[in-house]
């Protein structure tokens, strides 16, 4: 989405800019169109005031009878000279003034080509604007699911460190009742140690009464014999 915003920036730009030069060239013309009126009509002006002293020039001329006199050429031929530069530079503004008429004739084409591109520009922008929007509604989305997913995450370590903290529970109940276990083992060892310690001791006890039972049984019958004899 950015580079299709950057992309319709740079033809909006390309199209506002030849927008002014079409503007500037229609304003130019019709500038040059209004001077070129007046120095057209200044030259006419300067023509016909030529034209007038000429002729009362040669009416005086006439008059006094001196049309072949060279004085008097003379004074016709400036005159005409001056007519004659008049006459060039009137026909050159003329036919400036005939092109510049032409590019004003294409005003239309130029008003309909300013009509089009204004149409262009207005509808880029309003597609600008549309993908402005998509933009920042994908950001807020983007921003969205980077929340979601850190408060996802946040649960994910609290139960995480829940059932790590669980576990040692566990894990130490389990260690205390292994030494529960041990210790009744212990214990219970050394009850079997005591108990045989105690059953030997029985066994060498009975051992010894019989054998005293036996001397004394002995001793008994020596006794009765030594009486008899």
């Amino acid at each position: 989405l950015t580079s299709e915003v950057k992309t319709l920036d740079q033809d909006i730009q390309k199209k506002e800019l030849l927008m002014k030069k079409l503007i500037h060239t229609q304003q130019r013309a019709r500038i040059i169109e209004k001077d070129f009126k007046v120095k057209i009509n200044s030259l006419e002006d300067e023509v016909k005031r030529i034209k007038d002293e000429r002729d009362r020039a040669l009416k005086e001329i006439d008059q006094t009878g001196g049309r072949g006199n060279a004085a008097n050429n003379r004074i016709i031929s400036k005159y005409e000279a001056k007519l004659k530069k008049l006459g060039d530079d009137l026909t050159r503004l003329r036919k400036k003034y005939q092109e510049n008429q032409k590019a004003l004739r294409s005003k239309a084409k130029a008003a309909e080509k300013l009509k089009r591109l204004q149409g262009e520009i207005s509808g880029h922008k309003k597609q600008r604007v549309v993908l402005q929007r998509k933009m920042k509604e994908a950001s807020e989305s983007h921003r969205n699911w980077i929340k979601s997913t850190r408060r996802e995450l946040q649960k994910a370590v609290r139960e995480r460190n829940k059932a790590k903290l669980k576990v040692t529970k566990l894990q130490s109940k389990l260690n205390k009742q292994a030494l529960i276990i041990k210790r009744r083992e212990d214990e219970k060892e050394v009850l079997k140690r005591r108990l045989k310690m105690f059953e030997t001791k029985a066994r060498a006890g009975r051992k010894g009464r019989k054998r005293g039972s036996k001397m004394l049984e002995r001793k008994r019958r020596s006794n009765k014999n030594g009486t008899k004899a």
